[in-house]
This record gives structure tokens, C-alpha cells and sequence, in this order.
């Protein structure tokens, strides 16, 4: 899916759950206003009971999507360390020993490994593991032995790994997106066909509740500032505005 509409998936996604928390606020500080409709107590309830779940797989798709990139890095961070102690070594050893073959093909900036493209990186720690291991005997004096050659291998491929990997993870935030996707269509439903329309029969006498109520349903976009008045415009009933996406 390209980045682009899964940012703007993101972003519909926050704004909806804002909107969900002000209508809560609402109903909340109007409890005496809504009280008077014996069905409105029910479909309160599942409204919150939505939105606390809807809440708490938020927070936990924004978890796994952070603790998946945190764990790249460092993996990353840690292969690029071992490479460069390792790239260290062979280039002292091929000083020492006048290896000027070895010494135009080891020297270059640790920085790549750090900082180049997943296949640069991959091509200048595999360079490095091979010349390595064609001169271990000859390293053992600069600090390099087989299982820091073992240890920087076992670094790549976890590196390697982890361009397709953690795949639990990543089914475990599609089946959690798939989840909020579903409970935001249902808490849309109650909304609009139900509590918007027993609201919307106490405008006569519960007019502050009724207004505040339909202010809150007004989506805004908290990253421009503006509103969406596709999800009912201020003070109107669902017939006057009605609400879509």
C-alpha cells in the first residue's frame, strides 16, 4: 500500500477518534439531558464500550508500529559497529604486513555501513566477512578471532532478517487495522442512525446538550486546523447535514 494513503488512513483515523472522544465528553456532561430517553442509556453505553476498545487498538497499533522500527535501527546500529571494528582490524593488519591489495579494498568510510542503501550496507559487510575470514590466522593479533567473524555474521543476518521480518508483528497490525476498521463503520452506524436521532428529538427542550452534542460530531483536521462538515454541520439535525465520509 503506498505511503502516501496509509498516512492519510492514519490521519482519518486520529481525527475520527477525536471526534469519538468529544461526543463522549458531551454525553458525559449532559447526562441529565439524555437521561429522559430510557434508550438512550444502552446505546451510551456501547458507544463507550467501542470506543475504549477502539482506544486501547489504537495505542496499540501505534506500539507495535514503534517497537518494529526501534528494533531495525538497533539491529542496524549494532551490525555497523562490529563491521567497523572488524574493518579496523584488517586495515591495521594490511598495513602491517604492506597488503596493498587487501588494504585499497577494506579502507573505506565505516560511515557506509551505517549509512548506505540496504544494499550497499549488505555489499561492504559481506566484503569485509570475506576478507576476514581469508586472513583469521594473521588477525588473532589485532583482536579478531573466528567468533567475531561468527558474531558479524550472525549480525547480518539479522539485519537480512529484518527487511521481511517481524512477520507476526506485521500480521498482528494488519489484523488490529482490519479490527479498527470494522468498530469505526459500527460506531459510525450508532451515531448516525441512532443516538444523532434521538438527540435530534430534544431540540426543543434540551437545546444547549442538542447543540454542543452536534458541534462535537464536526470532524477536524488536527493537523490543518480545518473542519469536516461532511460529519454534520454545527447545531444542525442528521436530516439538515447529513453525515458520510
Amino acid at each position: 500500500m503506498p505511503t502516501k494513503y496509509v498516512n492519510i488512513m492514519k490521519k482519518s483515523q486520529s481525527n475520527k477518534i477525536a471526534m469519538y472522544r468529544s461526543v463522549a465528553s458531551v454525553l458525559d456532561n449532559f447526562q441529565s439531558s439524555w437521561l429522559v430517553l430510557p434508550a438512550f442509556q444502552g446505546l451510551r453505553d456501547e458507544f463507550q464500550e467501542k470506543l475504549s476498545l477502539l482506544i486501547e487498538m489504537d495505542n496499540d497499533q501505534r506500539t507495535i508500529a514503534k517497537d518494529a522500527g526501534s528494533e531495525k535501527k538497533d539491529r542496524k546500529l549494532r551490525l555497523a559497529q562490529k563491521a567497523k571494528d572488524v574493518q579496523s582490524a584488517l586495515i591495521a593488519y594490511a598495513v602491517s604486513t604492506e597488503n596493498t591489495i587487501l588494504l585499497r579494498k577494506v579502507k573505506f568510510a565505516p560511515s557506509r555501513f551505517k549509512y548506505g542503501s540496504a544494499m550497499e550496507s549488505r555489499a561492504m559487510v559481506d566484503l569485509i566477512i570475506e576478507k576476514a575470514e581469508a586472513h583469521l590466522s594473521g588477525l588473532a593479533d589485532y583482536g579478531i578471532d573466528a567468533t567475531d567473524v561468527a558474531d558479524l555474521i550472525n549480525k547480518r543476518d539479522e539485519v537480512v532478517d529484518g527487511v521481511t521480518a517481524p512477520r507476526n508483528k506485521i500480521v498482528s497490525r494488519k489484523a488490529i487495522t482490519r479490527t479498527i476498521r470494522i468498530t469505526i463503520e459500527r460506531m459510525d452506524v450508532l451515531l448516525q442512525d441512532q443516538l444523532d436521532r434521538l438527540v435530534s428529538t430534544l431540540e426543543s427542550t434540551e437545546t444547549r446538550f442538542h447543540m454542543e452534542y452536534f458541534d462535537s460530531r464536526i470532524i477536524v483536521d488536527h493537523v490543518s486546523g480545518r473542519s469536516a462538515s461532511g460529519e454534520n454541520g454545527s447545531g444542525g439535525s442528521p436530516e439538515e447535514n447529513p453525515i458520510g465520509l
